[in-house]
């Protein structure tokens, strides 16, 4: 295990976009619920950075992990680390309005959102963590696991540089969103 896994040459200079340091937390509301994630490994790979992040949720559920790949061109999110699914949450450089297709290859008991991703700018999110300044890029989601999905609905989420994700939100009636509350850098 690394206590931080390197800059990449591209972010070499600059704060990184997406903390790598193991130790990392983000604590998010949802609604009723607290969802903790926190980056217990980072692997460095030829071209890229693993992250395995665990994710515990105010104790109802037994934690899971989820799989981050940061490479130079992107933040790619393939969710349980026994899951080939891949969703590009983010593409380097950010420039307004480019888009991206997400296509990831179904799962039987994880929903996998399909679609087109398109950065919409920057924008001022308060969240209970703070305000920031962040990129918002928004999925409008046609497909779940594989199959049309009608109707459809945008999915929203604000990263910022050197925290990532601080808020998602679902363009779906009593979906809860999921806010940044606190975050921790790793050491």
């Amino acid at each position: 295990m690394l206590g931080a896994a390197p800059v990449p040459k591209h972010l070499a200079g600059e704060k990184p976009f997406w903390p790598t340091a193991v130790g990392t937390q983000w604590v998010y509301t949802k609604g009723e619920l607290e969802v903790t994630d926190e980056i217990v490994k980072a692997e460095k790979l030829p071209e890229s950075i693993l992250l395995t992040v665990r994710v515990r949720t105010n104790g109802r559920r037994q934690p899971w992990e989820a799989t981050y790949e940061l490479s130079k061109d992107a933040v790619l999110f393939r969710g349980k680390r026994d899951l080939q699914a891949v969703e590009t949450a983010l593409r380097f450089p950010i420039k307004n309005e480019d888009s991206w297709e997400v296509k990831p290859p179904p799962h039987p008991t994880s929903p996998a959102h399909g679609g087109r991703s398109r950065v919409e700018g920057t924008e001022d999110v308060r969240v209970p963590a703070g305000t920031f300044r962040a990129t918002k890029v928004v999925l409008n989601v046609t497909e779940l696991n594989g199959q049309p999905f009608n109707p459809t609905f945008a999915r929203a989420a604000w990263y910022v540089q050197g925290i990532g994700l601080v808020k998602l939100q679902y363009g779906l009636p009593g979906a809860a969103e999921k806010v940044l509350k606190s975050f921790t850098p790793g050491k």
